[in-house]
């Protein structure tokens, strides 16, 4: 099944989800990952399961939806944003340098202004801290407690297994290069995670769990996404995919010069 997804082998540009790996709606989805809070509250469970979607905005809604369900205090940690223009009071596009607005930006790489977190929920690094002890980009870890400035974690999966560590805000810098200079020119200083039930299908890679949910609502758009989304476990019977398509067809995207 992967060969021919990863070759679109019938040039359609589709692919047939089978019956066996359907559910009827996003409830059902989370419910095939996660039965019952209980099962929120196992980390060997919690890591080696995964829901995906291609957008971000996706993403975000079902990893609150899941949070929600987790027990305990829930904390927020707000970013501190800044406008890197030079002057913005004088600037024409002024209006786009309010700090308002930039809490409101979420470009790709970067945390979100309002970061919810309880302990125990599970994030993923979104920026290199410490390479050599684990802390790379994509790393996934377990929350042990919430500090006023500082989150305390534990690696969830990989060699660095079980480690903890310590992490603070960091800088995150946007640069919107316009050809004719009026692009957005940010700071966000937060701190450099965010939650990981669900994780887009590019963040995915490299990642192999037990169970992995597809929620495939909003269409592909890149080479390869669904070869990466389908390849995160070892057998068909580990899949479950909603799909808004009435005919339970979604889009498959590959590229036949690469092969060429």
């Amino acid at each position: 099944m992967l060969e021919r997804i990863g070759k679109d082998s019938d040039n359609s540009g589709k692919f047939q989800i089978p019956q066996e790996m359907l559910v009827n709606s996003e409830d059902e989805l989370i419910r095939f990952i996660y039965p019952n809070v209980e099962s929120l509250q196992v980390e060997k469970e919690v890591a080696n399961k995964l829901i995906m979607s291609a957008r971000r905005a996706d993403v975000r809604r079902l990893n609150d939806k899941i949070l929600n369900m987790l027990p305990g205090e829930e904390r927020e940690y707000l970013s501190a944003d800044q406008s890197l223009v030079d002057n913005p009071v004088l600037d024409v596009h002024a209006a786009i340098h309010d700090v308002a607005f930039l809490n409101d930006e979420n470009p790709s790489g970067f945390p979100p202004h309002r970061l919810k977190l309880k302990k125990h929920s599970i994030v993923v690094l979104i920026k290199n801290v410490d390479v050599r002890q684990g802390l790379a980009n994509g790393a996934r870890l377990f929350i042990t407690d919430l500090g006023d400035n500082i989150i305390y974690c534990k690696i969830a999966v990989g060699p660095y297994e079980g480690r903890t560590c310590a992490l603070a805000m960091l800088p995150f810098v946007y640069e919107d290069k316009r050809p004719d200079g009026n692009g957005l020119h940010f700071k966000r200083t937060q701190f450099p995670v965010d939650l990981a039930y669900a994780l887009t299908i590019n963040k995915s890679q490299g990642q192999t769990v037990n169970k992995v949910a597809l929620l495939l609502t909003s269409p592909l758009f890149s080479h390869g996404q669904l070869y990466v989304a389908m390849s995160r476990v070892r057998t068909a019977s580990s899949i479950r995919i909603f799909t808004s398509d009435r005919n339970s067809k979604v889009q498959n995207i590959v590229a036949k010069s690469i092969f060429n």
